[in-house]
C-alpha cells in the first residue's frame, strides 16, 4: 500500500468515526459549529448556504439542454423519437473559505490550538421548483442530484457543484415552454442532514432556498436543443451512473468505488470514460458520465466496477454489457454484501 493510498484511508477512518454533538449546535456567524463528543478539542463547523452562481453580466449558471435522437435497434427504440433532456445548475456553497473559518473560530470562540474540520455531511436533498411570471401555481421538477466540481480535501469542504436533473419528454416541454413565454423565476430548495455516530436516523442541520430568473430573451443560450443521429456529441451527459453503497451506509467496509465505462466511438475505436463514488462524499450517490468525444448510441457499452476496501484491498469485477443507453446504469452492491440495520434498528 503507498504512503498516499494509507493516508487517504487513515482521512476516512477518522471521518467515519467523527462523533460530533448534534444536539448542541453553536452559532458562529454565517456557520455553526458543533463539539466532539469525545476529544474536547475537536470541533466541527456546519455547512453553509448555497447560491447559484452567475456571471458579470448577471447570467445564471444554468444550462437546459433538450437532445434528440431517432432510437436504437438494440434498445428496440429504432425509428421512435427519444429525447434526453438535461437541466444543470452550477452552485456555490459559501463560507468555508479560509478567511470565513477563521472568522468562524472568533466567533465560536475556540481554545486555542482547536482542530475545526467539515461537519461530516451524510446527506444533500434538493429540489427545483419553477414558476413562471404570469403564473400563479409552481411546478416542481423531478429528482435530481448534485454532481461534484472541485477536489473537498484542498479546503476541507466543497465550494462547487453541479446539480443535474434529467427529464422526460412531457416534462421538458413544459419547463421549455414556460422558458420560451417570457421570464421565469425558479427556486432550488436545499437541505443538509448529518448522521450522529452509532445512529441510524439523519438529523437536519441546515436548509434553505436560492433564487434564479431565467430571462430567455436575455441569455437566449440559456436554452439549447440538438438532434443527434445515433450518436451522442463529446461532452453529453451520455448516462446516468448511481449507488447508495455510501450514501445509505450499506458497505461500511468499502471507502472507494470505480466504475469505467467502454463505448463505441464515432470515428472508430473504443472511448472510456469513469466516474468514482467514496466515502469522503457519501451525499454523492449519483453521476453523470460525459465522454471526450462522441460515442455510438446505437451499439452496447461495456462497464466494470473497482472496489476498494477500507483496509487497502482491491476487487476488479469482469466486465458486464449494457444494451440500453436510456436506462440509469446502478452499480449498488447486491443485497447479499449490504449490511443493512436489523429491524428493531431502523428509523
Amino acid at each position: 500500500m503507498s504512503r498516499l493510498f494509507a493516508v487517504a484511508i487513515l482521512t476516512a477512518a477518522s471521518t467515519t468515526f467523527a462523533a460530533p454533538n448534534l444536539k448542541a449546535p453553536r452559532a458562529a456567524g454565517p456557520l455553526t459549529v458543533y463539539a466532539d463528543d469525545r476529544r474536547p478539542n475537536l470541533f466541527y463547523y456546519g455547512p453553509g448556504d448555497i447560491a447559484v452562481e452567475t456571471d458579470a453580466d448577471g447570467r445564471p449558471g444554468l444550462s437546459f439542454l433538450q437532445v434528440r435522437y431517432t432510437g436504437t435497434a438494440s434498445a428496440g427504440t429504432q425509428g421512435a423519437a427519444v429525447f434526453r433532456s438535461l437541466l444543470t445548475l452550477s452552485v456555490t456553497q459559501t463560507g468555508a473559505g479560509p478567511q470565513a473559518l477563521a472568522a468562524v473560530r472568533l466567533a465560536a470562540r475556540l481554545p486555542k490550538g482547536a482542530e475545526l474540520r467539515p461537519l461530516p455531511i451524510h446527506r444533500l436533498d434538493a429540489k427545483l421548483v419553477y414558476t413562471p411570471v404570469a403564473a400563479e401555481t409552481p411546478t416542481t421538477l423531478p429528482e435530481g442530484h448534485f454532481e461534484a466540481e472541485d477536489d473537498p480535501s484542498a479546503s476541507g469542504s466543497w465550494t462547487r457543484r453541479t446539480y443535474a436533473i434529467a427529464l422526460d419528454v412531457a416534462a421538458a416541454q413544459l419547463l421549455a415552454d414556460s422558458m420560451r413565454q417570457g421570464r421565469l423565476l425558479l427556486s432550488l430548495d436545499y437541505a443538509f442532514h448529518a448522521r450522529p455516530a452509532q445512529a441510524d436516523v439523519d438529523v437536519l442541520v441546515r436548509a434553505g432556498a436560492t433564487a434564479i430568473a431565467v430571462d430567455i430573451e436575455r441569455w437566449p443560450t440559456l436554452l439549447r436543443r440538438i438532434d443527434v443521429n445515433e450518436q451522442l456529441p463529446p461532452g453529453y451527459a451520455a448516462l446516468d451512473v448511481y449507488c447508495y453503497d455510501f450514501n445509505n451506509g450499506l458497505r461500511p467496509d468499502l471507502y472507494e468505488k470505480q466504475v469505467e465505462i467502454e463505448a463505441d466511438g464515432v470515428g472508430g475505436g473504443k472511448v472510456v470514460a469513469s466516474t468514482t463514488f467514496g466515502s469522503t462524499q457519501a451525499d454523492l450517490y449519483a453521476r453523470s458520465v460525459r465522454f471526450p468525444v462522441g460515442v455510438r448510441l446505437d451499439r452496447p457499452y461495456r462497464y466494470r466496477v473497482s472496489e476498494t476496501a477500507t483496509d487497502g484491498r482491491t476487487r476488479l469485477a469482469p466486465w458486464a454489457t449494457a444494451v440500453s443507453w436510456d436506462r440509469i446504469l446502478d452499480v449498488t452492491s447486491p443485497p447479499a454484501k449490504q449490511v443493512r440495520p436489523s429491524p428493531e434498528e431502523q428509523p
